[in-house]
């Protein structure tokens, strides 16, 4: 399975550390986990979810945002990217990927709400982890 994540931006202690930790354990547990792909942030949740990747040695893939190339729109085309990766990188022939995007939400940003949208459009199963409900 190839597994998406996005979202918590300002979030980087202890307690959310174990929030990510588990929910992808979680995953990981009852679906392995191949590849976790994310937009390549060095803070928040996302960079979280890449440590724990590769403390089980689960391959990362990065997609950062051109913003001098695409300007306003970087952030949606490095959205549909991350999703066409998750659904085809080495997929079955004649076939796509299981994906899951999980979402780690302290608050939505434009690009969050953006790649909920696209991956509901692709059929991907959306999990959001609410990290402020989470930690209290």
């Amino acid at each position: 399975m190839n597994v998406i994540v996005c979202g918590g931006r300002d979030v980087s202690d202890d307690s959310f550390r174990r929030i990510v930790a588990n929910a992808l354990l979680f995953i990981h547990l009852g679906t392995p986990i191949d590849t976790l792909i994310d937009s390549g942030t060095s803070h928040g949740a996302v960079y979280l979810a890449r440590e724990w990747a590769k403390v089980h040695n689960i391959q990362t893939q990065s997609f950062k945002a051109l913003f001098n190339r695409y300007k306003g729109y970087c952030g949606h085309i490095r959205n549909k990217k991350m999703i066409d990766y998750a659904l085809h990188h080495n997929a079955p022939k004649c076939g796509q990927n299981q994906v899951t995007l999980v979402v780690f939400k302290d608050k939505y940003s434009r690009g969050t709400k953006d790649i909920i949208k696209q991956a509901k459009q692709a059929n991907i199963f959306v999990w959001i982890v609410d990290l402020e409900n989470e930690a209290s």
